[in-house]
């Protein structure tokens, strides 16, 4: 962050976002890893509940953003103090962590062929992704473009977003618990194609807004149920598993985005938008993919059995 906003050219941005990310990526699959290992000596479905924070995490940022944006605070400065802050509470924190062989102990090489069970949940995140990626860079657009909405109403869209998926993700877990994740994937999938099918379909800001929420809380629940997923892949180890699927969501992430440009430039963004509501379509039917394998439940009826221990890194 800090060396993002010293950068004085082009170059040296794009080099210091290329770090950033190579970190958060790393930073999201060891942090899944740890949550599944807790869910597992837990015993009950924990997961959902870390990615509220996640989610909770990044209005929060946007928050501090806006306010230091609004005193006139630089960039550099305001980077500065996140990063000294950040760190000292990374550290702090490290000690509370669970050791490596509290993963699963499954053994499998980093770099191999993904057995077809992973590439399936790879298909299902990088859909899921997809239409979280065109909420984040289209929805105030749409609004905006579509509606002539003022920038402060056309930014009520993602927000509305955000917010449904921090809730939905806060409630996620005792959904998973009575829906179990296949029927939750599925329902998750289901709300957020209709809602975002409203949102183009009727012509209305309110409506909008109220189908990009729906859309959010819809979506908010997957992800984590795909993770949970994928770590029970019984030829993989569950960080590897995590990894694959987190890889292959992401490039939806990042390649959603500017296709729907691209298709907005022909077809007009109504239409173009409609390559998201197929995506959750099709995410609706890899659902099945989201029911974790007996080797990972088994795990879990063992999990109470085990020590909780707190363990130093």
């Amino acid at each position: 962050m800090v060396a993002a906003s010293l950068a004085t050219g082009l170059p040296g941005l794009a080099a210091a976002l290329f770090g950033f990310g190579a970190a958060f990526g790393a930073i999201n699959v060891s942090a899944n890893a740890q949550g599944l290992a807790l869910e597992r000596l837990s015993g009950r479905p924990i997961l959902s509940s870390f990615h509220a924070a996640f989610s909770a995490g990044g209005l929060i940022g946007a928050g501090l953003a806006a306010l230091a944006a609004a005193a006139g605070l630089e960039p550099r400065v305001h980077f500065a103090v996140l990063a000294t802050g950040l760190t000292a509470l990374g550290l702090a924190a490290v000690r509370f962590l669970l050791p490596p062989d509290a993963d699963d102990t499954a053994k499998s090489r980093a770099l191999a062929r993904p057995p077809r069970a992973i590439i399936v949940l790879g298909a299902a995140a990088f859909c899921t992704m997809l239409a979280e990626g065109a909420a984040v860079d289209w929805s105030a657009v749409y609004l905006s473009h579509s509606f002539g909405a003022a920038a402060g109403i056309a930014a009520l869209a993602y927000t509305a977003f955000s917010l449904a998926m921090t809730a939905s993700r806060t409630i996620g877990d005792r959904l998973n618990r009575r829906l179990g994740p296949v029927a939750l994937a599925r329902s998750g999938a289901a709300v957020a194609t209709v809602g975002l099918g409203l949102a183009l379909a009727i012509g209305s800001v309110p409506v909008a807004i109220a189908g990009f929420a729906a859309m959010g809380a819809g979506l908010g629940v997957v992800v984590p149920v795909l993770f949970r997923a994928a770590a029970s892949t019984a030829t993989v180890s569950a960080s590897v598993g995590v990894a694959a699927v987190s890889t292959i969501g992401w490039f939806g992430f990042l390649a959603g985005p500017p296709a729907i440009g691209f298709a907005a430039s022909a077809v007009g963004l109504r239409a173009a938008l409609g390559i998201v509501v197929l995506a959750t379509l099709i995410l609706a039917a890899l659902a099945g993919s989201a029911r974790p394998s007996r080797r990972n439940a088994a795990a879990t009826q063992m999990a109470p059995a085990l020590p909780a221990a707190r363990c130093s890194a």
